[in-house]
């Protein structure tokens, strides 16, 4: 039988068995040493020693603090859930305060210049009697809130010349609101103007309106 002898780093112990260097607990780094080795070898390199230690995998070495990630940190639903619901509403009292402006510049526009969104349109002037004539055309409202009443209009009567033979201010008392409406005012012409007026020589425009705002 093989007798085994090991070091313990400080004298030589032995002759032992197999087991009774087992007991021992040895370790591959245990230098031995039996007859047939040429030197003291480690017990891990001796193919004899082999079974005593079994091929347990050895772990990587711990990593320092520093590199360990921490884990993500998962937010209760609840706060989402609040936290979106009031972006949402920030948004929406945003979006609400665009849109009041908006209308309240839109408004005051409307009322501030009746002019800029009224229109005429297809005017034509028929004669009536030696004096009397009759204009006719239709109005045009483009606002998107402000209806208009008492539009004033100011018609030119023209010679051959495009001298004036007659200028006034005539009121339409009716409502207008959006969309177009026609309307007719008959003109009383002096005596012996109506001669002197070329029909297709005049001119009407709107000068002003009255506001009357519907929502």
């Amino acid at each position: 039988m093989k007798q085994y002898y090991y070091s313990d780093g400080q004298q030589q112990l032995g002759p032992l068995s197999k087991e009774e260097l087992q007991s021992k607990g040895i370790t591959k780094e245990t230098l031995v040493w039996y007859e047939g080795l040429a030197e003291w070898t480690k017990a891990g390199e001796v193919e004899d020693l082999a079974d005593l230690f079994p091929n347990i995998p050895t772990p990587p070495p711990i990593p320092d603090a520093k590199t360990i990630a921490s884990p993500p940190i998962n937010m209760p639903k609840k706060k989402k859930t609040k936290k979106v619901i009031l972006i949402c509403l920030g948004l929406l009292v945003i979006v609400a305060f665009v849109a009041v402006c908006l209308f309240i510049n839109q408004l005051n526009s409307e009322k501030r210049c009746p002019t800029c969104y009224l229109d005429i349109t297809h005017k034509e002037v028929t004669n009536i009697t030696w004096s009397n004539v009759k204009l006719e055309g239709v109005i045009s409202n483009r606002t998107y809130f402000t209806g208009y009443r008492k539009i004033i209009l100011h018609v030119n009567f023209f010679d051959k010349d495009r001298n004036v033979i007659k200028s006034d201010d005539y009121i339409l008392p009716d409502y207008y609101w959006r969309g177009s409406r026609s309307f007719e005012i008959n003109i009383d012409l002096p005596k012996g103007l109506k001669n002197k007026m070329i029909f297709d020589s005049w001119d009407v425009y709107i000068i002003d309106a009255i506001p009357e705002t519907e929502i």
